[in-house]
């Protein structure tokens, strides 16, 4: 029984022996795997803090961009309050219009009144002359000064 013994005991050595080197391998392929998920999640974070620095960029941009939107916003209120103050003074300056076009219409019509005033007494003139000859030379007046 000892040559059996004996076997026994070298083939269980040698399977030791055989599991050290296949827990050793197993354990150097997880090594190599994490190893190489680590430096995978490395790079995917350095990726993702350059996308961070260009979001950051642009962000930057849009916040410039929002400012002059704000500012472009305030002009539009300003414009659009002087256009009400414009539009009230035109409605006045209609109403201004609407009355001078009435006065020039009445001033037209005064003219016209003076102008008929005006050929009435130069009709009148010729007449006005020949009675002063004849109260003049009337025997009636001769005596009155």
């Amino acid at each position: 029984m000892s040559v059996l013994q004996a076997n026994r005991e070298s083939l269980s050595a040698e399977g030791r022996g055989a599991g050290a080197v296949a827990a050793l391998a197993v354990a150097a392929i997880v090594a190599v795997l994490l190893a190489l998920t680590g430096i995978h999640v490395l790079h995917q974070l350095d990726s993702m803090a350059a996308n961070l620095t260009t979001v950051n960029a642009s962000l930057s941009g849009l916040k410039t961009m929002n400012r002059k939107l704000d500012a472009l916003q305030n002009m539009s209120n300003a414009l659009r309050a002087m256009n009400e103050k414009l539009s009230r003074t035109d409605q006045s300056l209609d109403e201004a219009n609407r009355s001078l076009t009435s006065m020039v219409g009445e001033s037209k019509g005064a003219g016209r009144s003076l102008e008929d005033m005006r050929r009435k007494l130069a009709d009148m003139q010729g007449s006005l002359s020949v009675m002063q000859h004849k109260i003049a030379g009337s025997f009636l007046f001769r005596g009155v000064k």
